[in-house]
């Protein structure tokens, strides 16, 4: 797919460039997949309260967004092996099929049961297809243009996140929540058609079928992934605390058995490599994104009771650090390349910021001065997250770049539900309700955010790691390779 008017862009060629070379255009196709995934992770906010009130089972409501987000990292992390030996077309085509079936069987649900089936295949269809457009911008366009693209993934992202629930909320106002799965269904043969016609005889597969299906890694991080998040919707600290040991148990015992493995391997090699840039970006991923959920989950709901904040301030308040992200990602994406390490530092030090604001504001405020340190963190992802993103792959090698690609977004969902357990479990153990007296309140603001700063220090190591001779020297070596 890279023509003589691809080849010709470089890394500080603008918007404009990249649509006369026709790149804007293919991308928004592949990367309709990021809307369809997104803007469904959202639909737990209206679409199915809406679904429950119909068909019942409200004690299950928590599980349509424990069993997605199990069905999105599973599926993630197979999806660049799936693509190594099927071919990005194939693996796309099925990806899209698979979200396609989870909206169709949401659709017909007769009860909760059936709902929840759909949402898990629904779960692992999007996440499949996140990983994979990060792929496809591997495999399918320059690598110096990979920063304006991980942008737009950034972009399109943002918009579902304000979106999805909006669209959800529209069906289930006049009572038509099935029609919004079919809706979804719909995009999604669409899509299915679309990436077929698209990517016919450009994304063969990259090696041959060679060691069998990795089932046992799988079921290890499918029980590993279940117990983590069932963390995060379970009241109860000990049992909390108890999956989330079991489940990092059975996550580290993945990692293992994947280091060990050879072409069945589902992360790269070097991504258990610490002289690799991909060890260090990745390692970041994970460790700033467990670092950083505290407001997203706990935000709203603190700013109303500490601060008596009205519901959608606390909406609009997540939307600042999604806002950040975006407009960060969009302006700095074409910067030029001396200025690459330079932002990824930058990002280090404004995560660390953002979160010791947030700590130190929410207890007292005023509301309006989280602002600023929602818009560090967000922004700091933003700013960095092209140039990360291509280091983590520069530092793979052969048909691993696939394997690197598809580990991003796969180590980000990991990190947000690791992240989502543990401030859970640090929630029930403060004492937190909306029962608790004012200095209880004020406590757990502090300790929400503070508790995970030496997770967003280490996050910051590796991005100076990564920003310093590792990175450069992997992007160096994939320059020098074409």
């Amino acid at each position: 797919m890279t023509d003589s008017a691809t080849a010709q862009l470089t890394g500080e060629s603008n918007w404009t460039d990249l649509w006369h070379a026709g790149v804007l255009q293919r991308f928004i196709v592949l990367g309709f997949g990021v809307w369809l995934h997104a803007s469904n992770a959202s639909l737990i906010s209206t679409l199915v309260p809406a679904a429950v009130l119909d068909i019942g089972g409200l004690e299950f409501l928590s599980w349509a967004s424990v069993l997605y987000q199990v069905g999105s990292i599973v599926a993630g992390a197979a999806a660049g092996l799936i693509a190594v030996r099927y071919g990005l077309r194939s693996a796309m085509m099925f990806s899209a099929g698979a979200f396609g079936i989870g909206c169709a069987i949401c659709a017909l649900a007769p009860d909760m049961t059936v709902l929840l089936a759909g949402r898990l295949i629904k779960g692992a269809g999007g996440g499949a297809l996140v990983a994979l457009t990060h792929v496809a911008i591997v495999e399918l366009f320059p690598a110096k243009i990979m920063p304006r693209l991980i942008a737009l993934v950034s972009a399109i992202w943002g918009a579902s996140a304000f979106c999805g629930p909006a669209v959800g909320g529209g069906f289930a106002e006049f009572g038509l929540w099935r029609a919004g799965f079919w809706a979804y269904a719909a995009q999604a043969l669409v899509y299915t058609l679309a990436v077929g016609w698209m990517l016919k005889g450009k994304a063969e597969a990259m090696a041959s079928h060679g060691e069998g299906f990795p089932k046992v890694r799988l079921v290890l991080l499918s029980a590993a992934i279940m117990a983590i998040a069932s963390a995060g919707v379970i009241g109860f600290t000990w049992q909390s605390g108890a999956l989330t040991v079991i489940g990092l148990g059975l996550l580290a015992a993945f990692f293992r058995r994947d280091a060990q493995a050879g072409g069945s391997r589902l992360y790269p090699r070097s991504a258990y490599d610490p002289r690799s840039a991909t060890f260090w970006g990745l390692s970041m991923i994970g460790l700033c994104f467990l670092g950083t959920v505290t407001f997203m989950i706990y935000g709203p709901l603190l700013t109303q009771l500490l601060h008596g904040a009205r519901p959608i301030t606390g909406g609009v308040l997540v939307a600042v650090e999604s806002v950040g992200w975006t407009v960060a990602a969009m302006t700095f994406s074409g910067a030029s390349a001396i200025w690459h390490p330079r932002l990824i530092r930058l990002a280090a030090a404004l995560m660390v910021l953002g979160v010791v604001g947030l700590a130190v504001v929410m207890p007292q405020g005023p509301v309006w001065a989280l602002t600023p340190f929602l818009v560090c963190v967000g922004g700091a992802f933003g700013m960095c997250f092209g140039y990360v993103t291509q280091r983590i792959v520069a530092g793979a090698e052969g048909d691993d770049r696939a394997r690197a690609s598809s580990a991003i977004p796969t180590t980000q969902m990991i990190g947000y539900a690791l992240g989502a357990s543990t401030v859970g479990f640090i929630a029930n153990g403060l004492g937190f309700s909306e029962t608790a007296t004012r200095a209880e309140l004020e406590a757990v603001g502090f300790w929400l955010f503070a508790a995970f700063l030496p997770v967003v220090i280490l996050g910051a190591v590796a991005a100076l790691r990564i920003a310093g001779p590792i990175g450069e020297d992997a992007v160096a070596r994939t320059a020098e390779d074409g």
